[in-house]
């Protein structure tokens, strides 16, 4: 995850990597190139679609696809309001949800989706 300063509610959070995709590349090379962007990671392993995000669609028409990507390692580059990179625990990760660190819309979705993910392929 970042801990990456979020100007529209003036504070830190800490989310999955995200940003806006160009439109004249596909949905998965967007996704490669944020990584790269925020992580300097290159993809090493075909990316899986895990879900899309429509995160308030009260407020906007919006939406996010979701992959699970296996990356090669990654460097802290300190930019676009990045403050640190946090490896956590799958057990670390439910305690930061509980105790209210993680609470970033877009990234309690793409748990939600990883965990599905995780949970059907371990009933095959």
């Amino acid at each position: 995850l970042l801990r990456q300063f979020r100007h529209a509610i003036r504070k830190e959070q800490l989310c999955c990597p995200r940003g806006f995709g160009e439109m004249d590349i596909n949905t998965i090379e967007n996704a490669k190139k944020d990584l790269h962007e925020e992580l300097n990671a290159v993809v090493i392993e075909e990316p899986i679609e895990l879900g899309i995000i429509t995160a308030d669609s009260g407020l906007s028409s919006g939406s996010a696809t979701v992959f699970l990507m296996k990356i090669n390692e990654f460097n802290d580059l300190r930019e676009e309001g990045i403050r640190e990179i946090v490896a956590l625990t799958s057990d670390e990760m439910q305690q930061s949800i509980k105790n209210g660190e993680i609470d970033d819309g877009y990234t309690l979705a793409a748990l939600a989706l990883y965990n599905t993910f995780i949970n059907s392929r371990e009933k095959l």
